[in-house]
């Protein structure tokens, strides 16, 4: 409740400033890189996602190889490759827009708005920007997905088959078999709230103005709930279905309290192969 009404004076406060301030420089550059930022977060993010795909396919398709593939130093090394090209990828998204100074009734005020580069040319640069965040952010991702989980997903029933022959299943199955099935369910996730938000990115660079002023304007507030929808359940799937999860994040948060008592014990004269999947 403290919450709700510690939002509401400040929209309050926002709507009842002077243009001047409620437009002004400053508040026009802070939305200016909350929209970059949110762009190139969301893309590693997605990319992520499908490094990490990628990592449990090759786990259940090549168990023996995997131990070698999905090193630590692999993963480590894919993740920075992941945040380096998406950074780059979403220069187009970087040089379409800009802040420009606009007066009204004499007052001046500043907003953000598409820049010169990217109205040059047939608003060129616009469009490329457009294509890139529907198919390099959206679509390719969700087509990737879709055949991972399907390659998974047919693994995982014929790793289901082999065992129902068996009567004894040991603990490291049943573990392999959950950690697969909360990945299954968080690239469907991703599929059912990415591909819409994909498709509508998708039309808006096909039919131009008219379908983004009368469609894509009015369905962004709930694109933007779908991904955070996504990441919400995301990180509720990972600590309910995942220990090594809820351990990592633990240790990361408080490393001194739970130290103590997260260890995991082994017998003497024994090793703990681990890979990043």
């Amino acid at each position: 409740m403290s919450i709700a009404n510690s939002d509401d004076k400040l929209v309050s406060e926002v709507v009842n400033q002077p243009p001047e301030q409620k437009f002004s420089y400053a508040w026009a550059v802070f939305t200016l890189f909350h929209a970059h930022f949110t762009v190139v977060c969301h893309t590693i993010s997605t990319w992520l996602t499908v490094t990490l795909a990628v990592w449990r396919f090759l786990a259940v398709s090549f168990p023996a190889a995997s131990k070698t593939w999905c090193s630590m130093p692999r993963a480590k090394l894919a993740i920075l490759c992941t945040y380096l090209n998406c950074a780059l990828f979403c220069l187009p998204v970087y040089l379409t827009f800009t802040i420009i100074e606009v007066e009204h009734n004499g007052i001046v005020a500043y907003r953000v708005y598409f820049s010169e580069i990217a109205q040059k040319n047939n608003k060129a640069l616009e469009k490329i920007n457009f294509w890139i965040f529907s198919v390099l952010t959206k679509l390719i991702p969700c087509i990737a997905l879709t055949g991972l989980s399907l390659g998974l997903i047919k693994v995982l029933y014929e790793a289901n088959k082999r065992k129902q022959r068996l009567k004894n299943r040991v603990e490291n199955d049943r573990t392999h078999d959950r950690t697969t099935r909360m990945l299954l369910a968080i690239l469907l996730l991703f599929l059912i709230t990415e591909f819409p938000s994909g498709i509508v990115a998708l039309l808006s660079g096909i039919l131009g103005k008219v379908f983004i002023e009368n469609v894509y304007l009015n369905l962004g507030e709930f694109v933007d709930f779908l991904a955070l929808v996504n990441s919400a359940i995301n990180f509720i799937l990972y600590c309910s279905m995942s220990r090594q999860f809820r351990d990592t994040f633990a240790n990361l948060f408080t490393p001194k309290i739970v130290s103590k008592w997260m260890a995991v014990p082994t017998e003497p004269n024994t090793t703990v192969d681990t890979t990043c999947v």
